[in-house]
């Protein structure tokens, strides 16, 4: 993406100054889950429970490990957040244990979200094009507070001029290609173990392995992708490669989509306790009250804040004219997938409906208007498609290198 100062500053819609304003009501969602968050004072039960040396719940107990990746600074700095986790992951508080366990399956799926749109060439100078950053980010200080930060961002960086340029629209290919493997290893695989383990001591351990999952999946991506790229390339037209790249991250939408719904549809008939009980926080006191009450914000902050930024992103759709649906429909549709299906569904459903109407509503005529925006004239125009079709088409190409 081009940096702030490329944007048309005489259109409001791409303002920097006018975004940053209209996306103010992000950055009131962070600082709600900051202090609501920091006034619950969860640290000195953690710390109680760490000298302890054990995790006991009735009749659950389970040590609390010393050594995990046995880099002492590293263990000692991630042990109070597995402890954060216990009470819904042993199952001591059955409540948290359907709220969490939802909450961070479609967290999976929104990372995997951010992992699509840090590939895509219109966030190439933008901070969202580091998820791993956000992500550890979330893991230390809540997803509650650093998730309306991401969408914050993301929004004023994001001029919707770009998104309807097929070029600047573009996903890399081989890292998307990547994305359901090493997600479903490094945070799906930790997740269903953290709550659905045989043993305490083993959800207990897969906790743990995955508090740093966005570093693993950050390596793994780079991994794969240069892997991916290292094949050698086919003869395949660009067109037949780009339906190849939109049906690879369908599928890995689809499939993430469907577990978050499995999951819900799971917990709506299997949970004894109303939604309210188990989304809204209420007044608590002592250790497993205050960690259920801060799991409850942060889903309530982080979903909250995706769900709005898909309300952002279908605003700038319609004044586009790209989507003829009324708002009624919009958010109709939007309400009933998320009672039936979970937040988590809804995000995904959302986002990819919105990749298909760019998709189809792109136009050569676009690319054409916003080079011309930028002080692009006709030959350097052709010149910029032919180290294009060089850089991104080619077997070999810088692109695919990332």
């Amino acid at each position: 993406m081009a940096p702030i100062g490329g944007w048309n500053q005489s259109n409001l819609h791409e303002n920097a100054i006018v975004r940053s304003v209209s996306a103010l009501p992000f950055l009131v969602l962070s600082v709600w889950a900051l202090i609501s968050l920091n006034s619950l004072s969860v640290t000195p039960y953690l710390e109680s429970v760490v000298l302890s040396g054990k995790l006991r719940f009735g009749t659950i107990s389970t040590p609390i490990l010393t050594k995990f990746l046995d880099i002492k600074f590293v263990d000692d700095f991630w042990r109070s957040n597995t402890i954060g986790y216990a009470p819904s992951t042993l199952g001591a508080d059955p409540v948290s244990w359907f709220q969490n366990f939802s909450f961070l399956v479609d967290y999976s799926l929104m990372y995997s979200i951010w992992l699509l749109e840090s590939a895509r060439k219109s966030n190439e100078y933008s901070p969202v094009r580091f998820p791993a950053v956000f992500g550890l980010a979330a893991q230390v200080f809540g997803i509650g507070i650093i998730a309306p930060l991401y969408f914050f961002l993301y929004f004023i960086n994001a001029p919707f001029t770009y998104s309807t340029v097929p070029r600047m629209r573009n996903i890399h290919p081989q890292f998307s290609r990547a994305i359901f493997l090493t997600l479903s290893l490094f945070s799906y695989l930790p997740v269903f173990l953290m709550f659905l383990g045989p043993a305490p001591s083993i959800r207990h351990r897969w906790t743990w392995a995955w508090q740093m999952f966005p570093l693993w999946v950050a390596v793994a991506q780079w991994i794969r992708t240069r892997m991916f790229a290292s094949t050698p390339g086919d003869e395949r037209s660009g067109t037949q490669q780009g339906d190849d790249k939109g049906s690879v991250i369908g599928a890995t939408i689809s499939v993430f989509a469907a577990i978050s719904a499995g999951v819900w549809m799971y917990l709506l008939f299997n949970s004894p306790y109303s939604l309210n009980t188990m989304f809204l926080p209420q007044n608590a006191v002592g250790y497993i009250p205050l960690m259920r009450k801060y799991f409850q914000i942060s889903h309530l902050a982080t979903f909250g804040s995706a769900l709005m930024w898909l309300v952002y992103l279908f605003a700038e759709l319609k004044g586009a004219d790209l989507v003829p649906q009324s708002w009624i429909l919009i958010l109709s549709m939007g309400c009933l997938t998320t009672i039936c299906f979970g937040p988590g569904t809804t995000l995904a459903a959302g986002w990819y409906w919105r990749e298909e109407v760019l998709k189809r509503g792109g136009s050569f005529e676009n690319e054409e208007r916003a080079g011309d925006e930028n002080g692009r004239g006709r030959y350097k125009k052709m010149a910029r498609q032919s180290l294009d079709e060089l850089c991104f088409g080619g077997a070999t190409g810088r692109f695919k290198l990332l």
